[in-house]
């Protein structure tokens, strides 16, 4: 197991940051890339991940606008969902997949 400890510079006066790190054992090598060095699901993945946090609004704004700006395709979010058949934000995905992309 890699030990990854995030670390963050601040100018005065910034607020504390609060960095929550979640572990899966089912995510798949796929689905993970890299920024400037930091290992991070892919923008797919992240979709995914987020309908347990958002609203469906919140959602659809999100996947509308990874989409646009060519961050992630319709296919890359079907496959993603193809590899977690047991996520639990899965149904609220193919849901809002469906009504944006008419599929």
């Amino acid at each position: 197991m890699v030990m990854f400890r995030p670390e963050a510079t601040l100018d005065h006066g910034a607020p504390e940051l609060e960095i929550r790190v979640h572990y899966d054992p089912d995510l798949r090598p796929e689905d993970v890339t890299t920024v400037h060095g930091i290992p991070v699901t892919t923008p797919a993945r992240t979709l995914l991940d987020l309908t347990t946090c958002l609203d469906d609004d919140q959602l659809e704004q999100a996947l509308t606008k990874a989409i646009q700006r060519g961050l992630t395709t319709y296919a890359e979010l079907r496959e993603v969902m193809a590899r977690y058949p047991r996520h639990e934000g899965l149904s609220r995905l193919g849901a809002i997949l469906k009504e944006t992309a008419g599929s």
